[in-house]
């Protein structure tokens, strides 16, 4: 399976020959919070990958890697070829691991422009385009398109949102959008879209297999359904789908909270609401849901112009309950529960 998604950046120091994940904490004072540096799984030559650049240089250049388009092998040839713009690499790995359970051959792009791009070249019968992303956000993206694209070589676009969903429906459509999906979606409401959109008979769309969630009681920060429905993507672990969904997390959210620390303490709210929106999505992705909700209330309240006077407090609050989640989240890793 091919699912290199090369940056060319650097490799952050990670050890990729110590295993799953090399963990190195360090006390940081006014914060109490410890830092995470995990390596990529090394599953073989096509998986691995370097580590992406911070969140700082990804968002001010755009990426110089090659798009690589991901095929499951048990297929003959892909169901549908589908176009994904998203930033978020925890995001794009859950919607990878989705995709590629319903056949699905997938290119992945990681800014408007590239979605731009993409798209003049062709071949696509769907388009799932994330709305935040920098560069181009996925409005401005979807108009290019529209504005380049012959009537009967239109694919369709569908919007990608953790926003409200009935705020966003509006102006995703005027922008030229087909339709929507809320941010963190399932398996069955993915399989339900491509249903709608894609061309051809629907035979060949795969049916999830149940999630086995634990119904005992457990001392746990960790929803355990989005954490199961991956797992049920992966019942043999040999594509190991939650371990680089929780390896790329543990990476991505750090660059996240330094940013957003740093937005914090300039008092810049334009900033602070994007990386709590971020942060967001990714964490319901992965069943942390206190971070989530943590994220979605500085969000709300710096999309205002400026920051609550409690942003101290709540900034403490999500350090809290992010390295609470952190910890649960490796947990699951070494012993699966």
């Amino acid at each position: 399976m091919h699912r290199r998604i090369d940056t060319g950046g650097p490799s952050s120091g990670l050890d990729r020959n110590a295993g799953i994940y090399q963990i190195f904490t360090k006390a940081w004072e006014n914060a109490a919070i410890e830092r995470f540096t995990g390596a990529l799984p090394e599953i073989d030559e096509h998986v691995a990958r370097p580590a992406r650049n911070r969140m700082s240089d990804r968002c001010s250049a755009p990426p110089s890697h090659p798009k690589q388009r991901h095929h499951r092998p048990s297929a003959p040839e892909p169901s549908v070829n589908v176009l994904l713009a998203e930033d978020n690499p925890v995001n794009q790995e859950v919607a990878l691991g989705l995709l590629e359970a319903l056949d699905c051959a997938v290119t992945v792009v990681e800014n408007g422009k590239e979605a731009v791009d993409a798209a003049g070249n062709g071949g696509f019968d769907l388009v799932l385009m994330d709305c935040q992303m920098p560069i181009m956000d996925g409005l401005e993206a979807t108009r290019a398109i529209r504005m380049a694209s012959k009537d009967d070589q239109r694919p369709p676009i569908v919007a990608l949102t953790a926003n409200d969903f009935d705020d966003a429906k509006s102006e995703c459509l005027a922008a030229g959008m087909d339709d929507l999906l809320g941010k963190p979606f399932t398996h069955k409401e993915l399989a339900s879209l491509l249903q709608r959109w894609r061309p051809g008979p629907s035979d060949r769309l795969q049916e999830a297999p149940d999630a086995d969630v634990d119904a005992q009681p457990r001392e746990s920060s960790i929803d355990l359904a989005p954490i199961e429905a991956l797992r049920s993507l992966d019942p043999s672990g040999e594509r190991q789908l939650l371990h680089r969904a929780i390896a790329k997390f543990m990476e991505y959210s750090d660059d996240l909270l330094t940013r957003f620390e740093n937005a914090v303490a300039t008092g810049d709210a334009a900033e602070t609401s994007r990386m709590a929106h971020s942060l967001k999505s990714s964490s319901a992705n992965l069943g942390a849901t206190d971070v989530s909700r943590h994220c979605a209330e500085i969000e709300k309240l710096a999309a205002s112009g400026s920051l609550p006077n409690d942003i101290g407090e709540r900034l403490t609050a999500l350090l809290s309950a992010h390295r609470v989640a952190r910890q649960d989240l490796l947990k699951l890793c070494e012993t699966g529960k």
